[in-house]
């Protein structure tokens, strides 16, 4: 459906420079990608580490999650080692597109319309993408486990890398669209979620399958929300993963924070857990 093809893994990366912030160490590297272009990637820790990995995938880019005080800078004070890269269409990546007559609020639907003619969705080559940025972390040496941390559009994209390659130990996705379904039923959707869908997916799964194929994985969703960009209250959210519920049984892997104002505060106990 997505037209994902397991990435060539060429080991390819640059080392481009280091910088203090207070205790925290910030490296940059560029990681080979799947063509002819390399992947913005940003390594936060400190002397606390704990030998505990994160990948972040924020949809924002990875300069607004590495903000001072930002999610990632508090998660190198609990002593985790953050990884965070700019993923096709995102932060450095980001195509820049300024023209189009199919460019809605600021998202340039004419390159998902390219997905149908090559049968290649952005959210496919974002999941190789990510495939790329763990096996250079594992290049970058021993650690204890990897974690997944997505925010926004780019959980979908998460998601569908836990199913393909079973890489992560677990998960969080942070204010994540709950369904795909939403898109067809909200009639002024926003169409940023439609980048991180392959067309025609509607007749084949949703969302909700996916996090059901994967049970009893570990995996937390804060802050769910609809097409609209808004968040959706638990009731709704249960009724969509009433089959992954059934799953998971007793296990208590799923984890749903609905309106969760402080998300650090929520997800560092589960990480442990």
């Amino acid at each position: 459906m997505t037209g994902y093809c397991e990435p060539e893994l060429s080991k390819e990366y640059l080392f481009s420079g280091r910088m203090w912030r207070d205790d925290c160490s910030i490296e940059k590297y560029l990681v080979k990608g799947t063509g002819d272009y390399y992947i913005p990637v940003l390594r936060l820790s400190s002397e606390k580490s704990t030998g505990k990995v994160i990948l972040l995938l924020d949809d924002q880019g990875k300069a607004s999650a590495a903000a001072k005080g930002g999610l990632a800078e508090k998660l190198v004070e609990k002593g985790y080692q953050v990884i965070m890269p700019d993923l096709n269409g995102i932060g450095e990546l980001g195509g820049g597109y300024k023209g189009g007559d199919a460019r809605i609020m600021g998202v340039p639907l004419n390159v998902w319309y390219g997905g149908i003619l090559t049968h290649k969705f952005p959210l496919a080559i974002r999941v190789e993408e990510i495939k790329i940025v763990v096996d250079f972390i594992k290049e970058l040496g021993t650690f204890g486990t990897l974690t997944g941390i997505a925010c926004g559009t780019l959980s979908a994209d998460l998601l569908h890398a836990v199913v393909i390659n079973r890489d992560f130990n677990q998960i969080a996705l942070i204010n994540p669209l709950f369904s795909y379904q939403s898109i067809v039923q909200e009639r002024n959707y926003h169409p940023k979620f439609v980048m991180s869908a392959p067309a025609g997916v509607i007749g084949q799964y949703d969302l909700p399958d996916l996090v059901t194929a994967i049970a009893p994985f570990k995996i937390c969703m804060l802050n769910p929300v609809n097409a609209l960009d808004q968040m959706v209250d638990n009731t709704t959210f249960e009724e969509a993963y009433s089959d992954a519920r059934d799953k998971y049984g007793d296990s208590k892997n799923l984890v749903v924070g609905c309106k969760e104002p402080d998300v650090l505060l929520k997800l560092e106990p589960w990480f442990d857990r």
